[in-house]
């Protein structure tokens, strides 16, 4: 009986560290460096069936009313624009397997839409 009470305790110590591991996700980081200062965060937690992934991107000490396109390794980029505090932020949140592809490692960048860099940062994982 004892060595069905361990396998049954191994089991579920086992069952809890995956399920926390799954549902821990993944959280990347990128500090933005260039004019001003900034960061773009990925975060994933997907559970079996169940997407939910979040792009956020902030940015400031910029100019004012400056139209920007922020783009993330090979994904489409995403166009923001400073406010009058030369300040920007973004959010996309994604409930499908539908969405980005952002691995470490991937450059970020802010451009203006001539394609002057005016900022730059690496995708790390945290």
């Amino acid at each position: 009986m004892n060595q069905l009470k361990k396998i049954a305790t191994f089991s579920l110590v086992a069952a809890a560290v995956m399920a926390s591991a799954v549902l821990a996700g993944t959280v990347m980081r990128a500090n933005l460096t260039g004019a001003g200062k900034g960061k773009v965060v990925w975060k994933v937690r997907d559970s079996g069936s169940q997407f939910q992934a979040e792009l956020e991107g902030e940015s400031e000490r910029l100019p004012r009313n400056l139209a920007l396109v922020v783009t993330i390794g090979n994904n489409p980029s995403i166009a923001v624009v400073t406010n009058n505090f030369g300040t920007f932020r973004f959010s996309q949140r994604f409930n499908t397997s539908t969405r980005p592809t952002i691995n470490a490692g991937d450059t970020v960048t802010v451009a203006n839409l001539r394609g002057a860099v005016i900022q730059t940062g690496t995708m790390v994982q945290q």
